[in-house]
């Protein structure tokens, strides 16, 4: 064994034992603790860490642990498959789907996801019948995670299935597989009885971008299950609904506060003056997130009748509230905002000063240059030098820094 593949194989021992004292002190056990102290265990252990490190899999070496009493060394073999993601490795993993341990086949089916390709369908595929209903879950996510449309006629069928939980992996595992052909499918599930099931349809259908769908989803917004008008917002955001700006607008002020955030990044996506005069609601709020959220999104609009609004979060207690304004007063107020930007650069936080330098570049004021070129060039502070950089990177006149060099 290598010098380098020794030192390897005692860190991962040495992870592998500080994990398991950790899981020891919280639970009496340690995943790892019977193999640890076995020098078998500990070999077999080395050579899988040795597979992943060198993303090298020996025939010889697999095929013995691939059936190994132990079912933990058959999991680390189903992890260290999938870590490596080769298609040439699929055989291995057919094999594990057919282990008579469920975290095996189901780890076995993660990695043949991650693998993805072609090659990795039928396995999978197999893995939809005759099973637990769990491990089918699984193989509807790994099949989302394979990237090929040809996944797509596999996963249709249990929008349709008996089992909820079924339908509800159908919707998102068609939403992780991007094909945004087969979103016309998931209209159908958006009046499933199941909430859940109609939530996912929402997120699938705004993960695709079906923007034909819009209309029948802004009703969801007045659903009654928080879950269902989150997803909706979400959705219609991500989907640049302007029709939909009033009824999300109208989910600010909902008692549940996660309804209220998607409502606010939903606008923040959406943009326009119409979403910028709603978003304007929450800068009174008490809840420091919700004003990033609308600061941000008030800043994307760069509206000017915004500036007002924006102008005394600027000395508002929270630091994340505070750069937030500085943007959003830089976009909406513009050359107005340099004197906020000035004075947040003398008195505030290192990240404010950042923020700042960097806004300033934008405005690209001639008397500013100097301070922005001094910073980068002279300041022994490593942030203030990153958003000075920034700051000239974001000066509008290329001819003024040529001249401030020479």
């Amino acid at each position: 064994m290598g010098k380098r593949m020794m030192l390897l194989a005692a860190a991962i021992i040495s992870v592998l034992t500080i994990a398991g004292a950790s899981i020891a002190e919280t639970s009496g056990t340690s995943r790892y603790k019977t193999l640890l102290e076995s020098p078998e265990g500990r070999r077999k252990l080395t050579a899988l860490a040795q597979m992943e490190e060198t993303r090298t899999v020996a025939q010889h070496t697999i095929e013995p642990l691939l059936s190994d009493p132990d079912g933990l060394i058959r999991l680390r073999c189903a992890e260290v498959l999938g870590r490596i993601a080769r298609p040439a490795h699929v055989p291995y993993l057919e094999k594990l789907i057919e282990d008579k341990d469920t975290d095996v086949v189901e780890t076995a089916i993660f990695s043949l996801g991650l693998i993805g390709g072609k090659e990795a369908l039928d396995p999978i595929r197999r893995c939809l019948s005759n099973r637990p209903r769990n491990t089918k879950a699984r193989a509807l996510e790994a099949l989302g995670k394979t990237g090929v449309s040809e996944a797509a006629p596999l996963i249709i069928p249990f929008l349709r299935d008996f089992h909820s939980s079924l339908r509800a992996k159908a919707s998102l595992a068609l939403a992780a597989l991007g094909d945004s052909a087969s979103a016309s499918v998931c209209v159908t599930s958006l009046y499933d009885p199941d909430e859940t099931v109609a939530s996912c349809a929402l997120y699938a259908l705004g993960r695709l971008g079906h923007e034909e769908a819009a209309g029948r989803m802004i009703p969801f917004l007045s659903n009654k299950h928080p879950q269902v008008k989150t997803r909706a917002a979400e959705a219609l955001g991500r989907l640049e609904s302007e029709k939909a700006i009033g009824p999300i607008a109208d989910l600010l002020a909902d008692e549940d506060r996660m309804v209220a955030v998607k409502a606010a990044e939903a606008l923040s996506r959406i943009g326009g003056k119409k979403s910028a005069k709603a978003l304007e609601r929450l800068l009174g709020s008490t809840d420091s997130y919700l004003k990033t959220v609308a600061l941000e999104g008030i800043a994307s609009t760069e509206n000017k009748r915004s500036f007002e609004a924006v102008e005394p979060l600027l000395k508002d207690s929270s630091p994340m509230v505070r750069r937030s304004a500085l943007r959003a007063a830089a976009a909406t107020g513009r050359k107005n905002a340099r004197t906020y930007l000035l004075k947040a650069f003398r008195e505030g936080t290192r990240p404010e000063k950042m923020t700042a330098l960097e806004l300033l570049g934008g405005l690209s004021v001639q008397e500013d240059l100097r301070l922005l070129v001094e910073t980068l060039t002279s300041n022994e502070d490593h942030i203030l030098r990153e958003g000075a950089a920034a700051g000239l990177k974001n000066w509008k006149n290329i001819e003024d820094l040529v001249r401030s060099v020479d």
